[in-house]
């Protein structure tokens, strides 16, 4: 099916079923992208909805994983708050502090200066990466996507027409594309459920009969 999909879209190259929509055939792994999907140099392949290459976790993340990527940001964050709640009091007590004190007692106020410096800087970038993601999910983009949609608001200014994100269900829509249908205090549970299908999957018969009723060009018309 991928091999007779390639065949058929590879002279058109894309194919686009709506604004911000299209299939794609990628040269590389000469195998064709459904909406959705970019080529990862890293990894060499197409990840369905990719987001970034994680150096930390020496793999993509995308459509598969991009759930655990969150609940790890989540987990991280609330940890260092968890450090940082309690070694405030005696931060703030040893920094206040003029006297001389044992050795012992230095040891013990630079292990709780230590773990509080520490935690509050790592908060505050995981943080920030984490108000991020969670701006993401609830718009239903990934980070490429975000870029991408930019260009096409210009090119839509340019062309006299408004872009609006096609993949943008709503709130809660966008929450449960991620998380699926479940209560938000068990969404941030570890699960190994699968996530939720993608709203264009890869299917030979609907991409045949795209390519023999859609339009073949490399930028959507402006809507009239």
């Amino acid at each position: 099916d991928a091999e007779e999909g390639a065949r058929l879209l590879r002279r058109s190259y894309e194919v686009h079923l709506r604004p911000g929509v299209h299939y794609r055939y990628c040269p590389r792994c000469r195998c064709v992208k459904p909406p959705r999907a970019h080529h990862d140099s890293f990894t060499g392949s197409c990840v369905l909805h990719m987001d970034h290459f994680c150096p930390w976790m020496s793999n993509c993340v995308g459509y598969r994983n991009y759930r655990y990527f969150l609940n790890f940001l989540i987990y991280v964050f609330a940890g260092c708050v968890y450090v940082m709640c309690f070694t405030w009091s005696e931060f703030m007590e040893h920094t206040t502090y003029k006297e001389r004190v044992p050795a012992g007692a230095l040891t013990q106020r630079s292990a709780v200066t230590f773990s509080f410096m520490l935690t509050l800087s790592v908060s505050i970038s995981v943080g920030f990466l984490l108000l991020w993601h969670v701006y993401l999910t609830c718009t239903n983009q990934t980070t490429i996507e975000f870029y991408v949609n930019q260009d096409e608001r210009r090119a839509g200014r340019d062309h006299g027409y408004v872009f609006r994100n096609p993949f943008d269900l709503g709130l809660r829509r966008n929450w449960q594309r991620v998380y699926g249908n479940v209560p938000w205090y068990l969404a941030v549970l570890p699960s190994l459920r699968p996530p939720p299908p993608p709203l264009y999957p890869f299917s030979l018969l609907a991409l045949t009969d795209v390519l023999s009723k859609g339009p073949r060009r490399r930028r959507p018309p402006p809507p009239p």
